[in-house]
């Protein structure tokens, strides 16, 4: 198997789906990313607290900690867009 960069957005819209109650067999088919690989994603956002039924304040918060989380990894691992890292800096400044 190749290797792929998997932009921000796309992992977004896989915990987007997931949040809607998609399986990951049903998100694997729409992305065309591998199920170990949404795993791996569903793995990192749980540790920041992502669930299933969050409400969407709530579930905003939780994607914010998630991507300056996983954009403290690395340009290696993460496709990260500018947008992403001006709202990391202002969510470790403000708080």
């Amino acid at each position: 198997m190749a290797r792929r960069v998997i932009a921000m957005i796309e992992v977004k819209e896989v915990l987007y789906q997931y949040h809607q109650g998609r399986s990951i067999k049903a998100i694997k088919r729409s992305h065309g990313i591998a199920r170990n690989t949404i795993r791996s994603i569903l793995k990192e956002a749980k540790a920041v607290g992502f669930r299933r039924g969050l409400p969407p304040a709530e579930l905003e918060a939780v994607y914010a900690k998630f991507f300056c989380e996983r954009s403290k990894i690395g340009p290696s691992a993460t496709f990260l867009r500018f947008s992403s890292v001006t709202y990391c800096t202002y969510i470790f400044v403000k708080q």
